[in-house]
C-alpha cells in the first residue's frame, strides 16, 4: 500500500506543475496579445514546469495491486465406490454402440524400415510398371502413410487381407487438401497394390525424382511429419464418440436409469473434473487408426443427406460412410496447430478395392 500512496502523490505533484505551466503560458499569451512586455521569458518559464509535470504525471501512474491468487482445489482421485459406479455407466453406454477399429501405434526401431513395411513417411513401396502420383502442377507427391495388410491381418470383411495401401499428399500449405472439394485428388492420392512385387530401390526412385518426406527441410516443408516411423496395429473397438452431439444424451440416460442421477446442466459443468474425464476418456475418437469413429477438431466435412445445402456437392455421411484412415497429431506427426486428418470412403468401394473416390480432410485448432 505504501507504494501506491507514493505513486499517487507523484501524480498530484505532476498536476500541480502542469497547472503552473499552463498559467505561465497564459501569461505569455496575454503579454503577446496586448504587447505589455517580454512575453518570451514567460513562455520559457512555462516550459520547465510543464515538462516536469508531464514526467511526474505519467511516471506516477497508480499501480494496481496484484490480485490475490485463488487457491485451487487439490485434484483427488476417484475412490473405489465412485469408480465402480462410473464403470457401470461406461459399460452400459458401450453396449449401446460399438464398431471395429484398428488403432495404429508408432514404433521406434533401430534398424531401417523396409520399403514394403507398414509405416508413416519415408520412401514408398513402388514398382517400375506404375506411374508415380503427381499433383496438378506436376510435382511428385510424398508418402504420408503405407499399410501392408499382411502386417495388419484384418479380421473384418471390409479391408483386404493382402496388398499395400498408400496415402500420398502434396507438400504445400494445405498438404494437398481441397476444402471446397475434399474429393478432388489433384493434391492427394490413395493407391492400392494388390500384388507385392520387387520394388524399386531408393536409389532408383531418387533417379526418377521421387523424394521422401525425410528429404525435406523443416523450415521449408508443410508436411505433417518429416520422419519415417514403423507402425503396428491393435485390433479394438470404437464406441460412440464423446464429441458427438448425441453423446451427452446417451450418458445422461444411462445415469438416470442406473442411479437416478438427473442433471439440468451439461455434464461438463455438473460433474467434477475427475468424474468427467473418467467418463469421457473411453469414448475419445482421436488417434491414428483405420475404421472406427472419426475425430475432428472443428467439424465433420460430410453432410447428412437431409441437410445438404442447395447447390452444394453432396459429400454426404451416407455415401462416405467409412473411415478408411485417420492420422492424428501424435508422436512425430503434427497437422497444423494440433489437428487431425481423415480419409473417408464408401463401404462398397472399399470392398471392391476402388480408391478413386475418397474424401480427404484435415482440420486443426
Amino acid at each position: 500500500m505504501k507504494d501506491n500512496k507514493k505513486m499517487t502523490g507523484l501524480r498530484k505533484l505532476g498536476v500541480i506543475l502542469l497547472s503552473i505551466g499552463m498559467l505561465l503560458f497564459a501569461m505569455a499569451l496575454v503579454l503577446r496579445i496586448f504587447r505589455l512586455g517580454d512575453w518570451s521569458m514567460w513562455l520559457i518559464l512555462g516550459i520547465i514546469p510543464t515538462m516536469m509535470g508531464v514526467i511526474f504525471f505519467i511516471g506516477g501512474k497508480e499501480k494496481r495491486s496484484a490480485p490475490t491468487p485463488v487457491k485451487r482445489l487439490e485434484r483427488k482421485e476417484l475412490d473405489a465406490a465412485q469408480k465402480e459406479k462410473m464403470d457401470t455407466i461406461i459399460a452400459h453406454v458401450k453396449e449401446q454402440d460399438s464398431i471395429l477399429s484398428y488403432h495404429i501405434e508408432e514404433v521406434t526401431k533401430d534398424e531401417p524400415v523396409a520399403l514394403t513395411d507398414s509405416k508413416f513417411g519415408g520412401y514408398p513401396y513402388w514398382t517400375a510398371d506404375r506411374e508415380y502420383p503427381t499433383a496438378a502442377n506436376g510435382e511428385n507427391l510424398f508418402l504420408l502413410a503405407q499399410i501392408n495388410f499382411e502386417q495388419l491381418a484384418p479380421e473384418d470383411n471390409l479391408l483386404p487381407k493382402t496388398g499395400i495401401l498408400q496415402f500420398f499428399v502434396q507438400d504445400e500449405d494445405l498438404c494437398g487438401a481441397n476444402f471446397d472439394d475434399p474429393t478432388d485428388q489433384s493434391g492427394f492420392r490413395v493407391i492400392y497394390h494388390a500384388e507385392i512385387k520387387e520394388p524399386l530401390s531408393v536409389e532408383e526412385m531418387r533417379a526418377l525424382g521421387i523424394k521422401a518426406n525425410t528429404d525435406q527441410e523443416f523450415k521449408e516443408s508443410m508436411l505433417p511429419t518429416l520422419h519415417e516411423d514403423a507402425i503396428r496395429f491393435v485390433k479394438t473397438k470404437d464406441y460412440f464418440p464423446d464429441i458427438s452431439d448425441a453423446f451427452e444424451d446417451k450418458m445422461k440416460e444411462a445415469m438416470s436409469m442406473l442411479y437416478g442421477w438427473n442433471f439440468d446442466g451439461t455434464l461438463y459443468h455438473e460433474l467434477t473434473t475427475e468424474e468427467y474425464s473418467y467418463l469421457t476418456e473411453p469414448f475419445s475418437p482421436f488417434g491414428h487408426k483405420m475404421l472406427g469413429y472419426p475425430a475432428f477438431t472443428q467439424c465433420d466435412p460430410r453432410w447428412p443427406e437431409a441437410e445438404v445445402p442447395e447447390g452444394k456437392k453432396a459429400n454426404t455421411i451416407e455415401h462416405y460412410d467409412t473411415l478408411l484412415f485417420q492420422m492424428d497429431s501424435l508422436g512425430n506427426v503434427m497437422w497444423g496447430d494440433d489437428g487431425v486428418a481423415n480419409f473417408f470412403i464408401n463401404s462398397e468401394d472399399l470392398k471392391n478395392l476402388n480408391f478413386s473416390d475418397v474424401l480427404y480432410n484435415w482440420d486443426c485448432y
